[in-house]
């Protein structure tokens, strides 16, 4: 299962559209990524090295895609989902166990 928070607000993972933007940094609005799936947590690993910061721009752009895929693959999933939140970095992975846990900046989406 993957789910996130916004601001420590619960939100959809699916409503989070993600695009890397080098100057996120001005965005203040923090979000939290956790999930125990096996095929995200294999593909980080295999990917990165624990507890990595601020990633650059191909190893986000990756990662966005790889959650992405794998939060849309979930059985029932509603497709439906509207955009509530842009993702524009990845500050911080951790990996425990069997959890992953991604943070970083973005900002809300405007209609």
């Amino acid at each position: 299962m993957i789910s996130a928070t916004v601001n420590n607000h619960v939100v959809d993972v699916r409503s989070i559209m993600f695009h890397y933007r080098d100057d996120a940094q001005s965005h203040a609005e923090q979000y939290i990524i956790t999930s125990d799936e096996a095929e995200l947590i294999v593909e980080l690993k295999r990917y990165l090295a624990d507890h990595k910061s601020r990633l650059g721009q191909q190893e986000t752009s990756h990662m966005f895609r790889t959650i992405r895929l794998i939060s849309t693959m979930e059985e029932g999933a509603p497709t439906d989902i509207g955009i509530s939140f842009w993702a524009h970095t990845i500050d911080r992975i951790s990996l425990m166990g069997n959890h992953i846990i991604i943070t970083g900046r973005g900002e809300h989406h405007r209609d």
